[in-house]
């Protein structure tokens, strides 16, 4: 988010709408979110056909489409916020509820970006043994979604019915290679949307994943835990004090660097 930010505020150009939203998580009421942005563009249309001439109205709106065909409203959490003019089309979900409107000046309009940067911290869960793994998405106490697809990730060995009698010397080998494959499946999601994994599992197998992982710096730390079934509501939720304690450091000199990107 960071990365849009900082993109959005070099840009001072004409026509720069940005729409903002309300968004719903689930269904029903996701079922309102893409009527809703359809209205929000043929407002901006309106205006931008009103205030502009008509050619360069016409690239924003096309922009503005553009990123309405790309949003999937199964993935909503609190809010969208669409950012076009006539070279260029982005948008974003935050954490946030917002006051839905739509802004058309010389520059974005960025400021529940920053909010949410200030207020929210996104990461991932990855909830780990030695006999299966999955993915979490989570905001603040709140999961986003748990991935599905290649997950939960099951590891072989352990659906032998002989496996508990077995002791084999390439065990630990066994578990490295689960553990690589789990890694590159978990870095094939979270590089969509890059942001901080904190690993639920023993300490074990923390210092192991870590040491094996191929992108060391995104593992920001680990809570213990070993019930591989667990609601991922109820990981996040009974985790979050610890969670917030070890991205605290983090957000301070994150807030550091915004503020110093806000006021120089």
């Amino acid at each position: 988010m960071m990365e849009l930010l900082n993109k959005l505020k070099k840009i001072k150009a004409d026509g720069c709408t940005t729409i903002i939203m309300n968004t719903h998580r689930t269904r029903p009421d996701s079922l309102q979110d893409p009527i809703k942005l359809k209205n929000l563009i043929k407002e901006a249309r309106r205006r931008l056909e009103n205030d502009y001439d008509k050619r360069f109205a016409a690239k924003v709106i096309e922009n503005l489409h553009r990123l309405e065909e790309e949003i999937d409203h199964n993935y909503n959490i609190e809010s969208l916020v669409l950012f076009a003019n006539a070279g260029m089309a982005e948008y974003t979900r935050l954490p946030v509820h917002v006051t839905d409107r739509v802004i058309i000046d010389d520059n974005f309009a960025t400021r529940d970006l920053i909010r949410a940067l200030r207020e929210q911290v996104g990461y991932y869960v990855l909830l780990l043994s030695r006999k299966k793994a999955r993915l979490i998405r989570a905001f603040n106490n709140k999961v986003v979604k748990e991935f599905s697809g290649d997950f939960p990730v099951l590891n072989p060995l352990y659906e032998n019915p002989e496996f508990k009698n077995i002791k084999t010397r390439g065990y630990e080998d066994e578990v490295e290679e689960f553990f690589n494959r789990v890694d590159k499946l978990v870095l094939r999601e979270v590089m969509k949307n890059p942001l901080p994994i904190i690993l639920a599992t023993e300490n074990r197998n923390f210092h192991f994943y870590q040491k094996i992982s191929d992108k060391k710096d995104l593992i920001n730390g680990h809570i213990t835990r070993s019930s591989d079934d667990e609601k991922a509501e109820h990981v996040v939720m009974d985790a979050w004090e610890d969670i917030k304690s070890i991205f605290s450091e983090k957000e301070k000199e994150a807030l550091r660097k915004l503020n110093y990107f806000l006021h120089g």
